[in-house]
């Protein structure tokens, strides 16, 4: 899902022990170490970033308030972590994790050879590297730079984030507070959707609302002229369009709800076969079907319409928006994913405004799958 991103965040990130407790975090440090022990590895660096620090997070809770950060985790003792700013932007910081050992980043080279000779403690350093973000050229240079004479990067991405994808019963509770969130949202905008309102007005509107219902964070994108896709809103223009696309995102204690969905003046066709495709995905959706499927069997319950084949279908969804294996189509559903299904339905001889997106978030289970926010 596109989103604008702010350059700060603001928003109540700081760590609840009532929500998700030590206990919880605790658990997450032994299953990392122990696919570390499994890969070989002796030693872990996790990046994250404004944009997205899901793996950063799943690991300590912290959310970077300002640009990059790094969280070192040794086999044996305790993590600590690197983090863009200082003076109160470090302060702040600290209270979204449970790590001690919170420090501003001085000059990165020097930082990551200190960190890496400490992890090392006189033996090759055998280090995974964990990220979500999209790390720096500059920051992956000085990482190297630093290593080389240490040691040598071991692959451990994988592993690790099939770790992530299986939520446990506290990360599910924090889904189901997102899913429920964002009906409210959902509805509330049903409500207020008529032709002559216009898409900033109803986009502020969402917000507003999903704030009032305990909200973390809310992105909301609208169609920007009939029936288009959802996009930010980069201005003052307030025009009303119908059909209206609108994509939803809300967060809370970390965990993402993502919603899609269309309103338009009069019944169309269209908007049936999207919600037809969804539900066709629901069905078949089980552990160990792959995403090809799933596509293929939204494509054959929309009568009447075809599928934007160049728009995702499915990803996984927790503390990032798009958790594996979010576009990769050959990879396959495992019980425990939380993921969203959507398609984005055209008309298949109308208008180019006859364009319709429909959506629903599921957890897989042994047997299928449980929706955890069905649309509307």
């Amino acid at each position: 899902m596109q989103v604008l991103n702010t350059t700060l965040v603001l928003g109540p990130y700081d760590w609840n022990p009532e929500v998700l407790p030590l206990h919880e975090f605790e658990a997450r440090v032994e299953a990392v170490r122990n696919t570390l022990l499994a890969n070989r590895a002796s030693a872990l660096v996790i990046y994250g970033d404004t944009f997205d620090h899901g793996a950063l997070s799943y690991l300590t809770g912290f959310t970077p308030k300002l640009n990059e950060a790094f969280a070192f985790l040794p086999c044996q003792g305790k993590p600590s972590i690197l983090m863009s700013g200082g003076g109160a932007i470090t302060e702040a910081s600290k209270k979204t994790t449970w790590v001690e050992d919170v420090r501003a980043i001085g000059k990165l080279e020097s930082d990551f050879e200190t960190k890496f000779r400490e992890l090392a403690a006189g033996r090759e350093l055998k280090l995974g590297l964990w990220h979500t973000g999209r790390m720096s050229e500059r920051a992956h240079r000085a990482l190297q730079a630093a290593l080389q004479p240490l040691g040598r990067l071991v692959d451990v991405q994988a592993p690790l984030e099939r770790l992530r994808r299986r939520k446990s019963a506290m990360e599910l509770a924090a889904i189901r507070r997102a899913c429920s969130i964002l009906s409210g949202v959902a509805v509330h905008l049903h409500s207020q959707f008529d032709r002559h309102r216009g898409a900033r007005t109803l986009a502020l509107a969402a917000e507003r609302e999903a704030y009032s219902l305990g909200a973390q964070d809310a992105r909301v994108l609208t169609s920007l002229h009939h029936g288009g896709p959802p996009l930010p809103i980069d201005s003052a223009a307030d025009h009303a369009y119908d059909p209206l696309l609108v994509s939803i995102a809300v967060r809370y204690a970390g965990y993402y709800a993502v919603g899609h969905l269309t309103f338009a003046g009069n019944p169309r066709p269209v908007v049936a076969a999207a919600k037809a495709g969804v539900q066709a995905m629901i069905r078949a959706a089980r552990p160990g079907i792959s995403g090809d499927v799933l596509q293929q069997a939204a494509d054959a319950a929309m009568q009447g319409a075809k599928r934007n084949k160049s728009r995702l279908a499915f990803g996984g969804i927790g503390l990032s928006l798009e958790e594996a294996p979010a576009g990769l189509t050959s990879l396959t559903l495992e019980a425990g994913d939380v993921c969203w299904f959507k398609v984005d339905a055209m008309g298949r001889s109308s208008p180019g405004d006859d364009r319709a997106i429909s959506s629903a978030m599921v957890m897989i289970s042994e047997t299928g799958a449980e929706v955890l926010w069905p649309g509307v």
